[in-house]
C-alpha cells in the first residue's frame, strides 16, 4: 500500500482551492448575517494563544439539548474556523447552538498540545453554557472529536456528561500510518507521540455514542480508519456506528452539514436530542 497516496486527500480530490474559496464566501455571508441579527458571539477567547478562539452561533429559538462544537480539518496544520461558519446554518435552523473553534496548528504546537487545546475549549464551553456538548469534526477535526469523546472528564473535575457524544467525518483515528508520509514533516510526530495521540488506542468511551462517516470516493485507508474505530469501540460496548456516503469525496461530504435537511445535519441533531 502506498500510504503517501492514500493520505493525500488533495490528490484524490482536485479543485480544493476553488471549493475553499466557495466555503469562505458562504461562511462570511452567514457570519455577517448572524452578527447583524445579534445571534453571533465572535472570536471569544478561551486560552492564551491567538488561535484559542471560537465563534458561537445561536439559533433564533433555542430548542435546548446539547450544544454542537465543530472542529475543522486541515491536517492539524492549516485552515481556520472562518472557512466553515456556514456549516452552523442547518443546525441553527433546528434550534441548536453551534460553536466553531480554532486551535493551535503544527508545527508550532505538537499533536498532544493540540488535543490539550480542544480539551481546554470543551471545558470552557461546559462552564460557560452549562449544557452537554455534541462534538463534530471533519478530517483532522474528526480525530480531535474522537479524542474529546474518549476523554475521562470526571478525572478532570467535571460531571460525566460534558461530552454527550460525537460525530467523526472522514477522520484519522490511528496516527501511526502518518509517520511514513510527508504529512509528518510538519506534524513532527515521534512513534511515541503518534501512539499517545491516537484515540483508537485509548480506552473506549463508555456511556457516549460516536457516529462515523466517510465518503465513498475517499481512499481505502480513510474507510479503514473509520471502520477500525467503529469496530473497536462497538466491541467494547460503545454505541458506535459507521456509514459510507457513496457519492462523496473528502470535501464534498461536508455539504451534508450545510442545510437543515442534510444527512449529517440530521445525524448531529439526533445526537443533540439525546441530552
Amino acid at each position: 500500500m502506498n500510504l503517501e497516496r492514500e493520505y493525500d486527500v488533495r490528490g484524490h480530490t482536485p479543485g480544493f482551492d476553488a471549493r475553499r474559496e466557495a466555503w469562505s464566501r458562504a461562511a462570511l455571508a452567514f457570519r455577517s448575517g448572524a452578527a447583524s441579527a445579534g445571534r453571533a458571539d465572535l472570536d471569544v477567547i478561551y486560552g492564551h494563544h491567538p488561535r484559542h478562539a471560537y465563534d458561537l452561533f445561536m439559533p433564533e429559538e433555542d430548542a435546548g439539548g446539547a450544544v454542537v462544537l465543530f472542529l475543522h480539518g486541515g491536517y492539524w496544520k492549516r485552515l481556520d474556523k472562518n472557512v466553515f461558519s456556514h456549516l452552523a446554518a442547518g443546525l441553527n435552523a433546528l434550534g441548536v447552538p453551534v460553536a466553531m473553534a480554532n486551535y493551535r496548528l503544527c508545527p508550532e504546537a505538537e499533536m498532544c498540545e493540540i488535543i490539550g487545546d480542544v480539551r481546554q475549549l470543551a471545558a470552557h464551553l461546559a462552564r460557560r453554557l452549562r449544557r452537554p456538548l455534541a462534538v463534530v469534526g471533519h478530517s483532522a477535526g474528526a480525530h480531535l472529536a474522537a479524542c474529546l469523546t474518549a476523554t475521562d472528564w470526571v478525572a478532570r473535575g467535571f460531571e460525566a456528561d460534558v461530552i454527550l457524544g460525537g460525530v467523526g467525518i472522514s477522520g484519522i483515528y490511528d496516527l501511526r500510518p502518518l509517520l511514513a508520509t510527508s504529512q509528518n514533516e510538519d506534524l513532527g510526530m515521534s512513534e511515541v507521540e503518534a501512539f499517545a495521540a491516537s484515540p483508537l488506542l485509548w480506552p473506549a468511551p463508555q456511556g457516549r455514542s460516536f457516529a462515523l462517516f466517510a465518503g465513498g470516493l475517499e481512499s481505502p485507508e480513510f474507510h479503514r480508519q473509520s471502520r477500525t474505530l467503529q469496530a473497536a469501540w462497538q466491541g467494547c460496548g460503545v454505541d458506535a456506528t459507521m456509514e459510507i456516503l457513496e457519492q462523496d469525496d473528502h470535501f464534498s461530504i461536508l455539504d451534508h452539514l450545510s442545510s437543515e435537511d442534510g444527512h449529517l445535519t440530521q445525524a448531529v441533531h439526533r445526537l443533540c436530542l439525546q441530552a
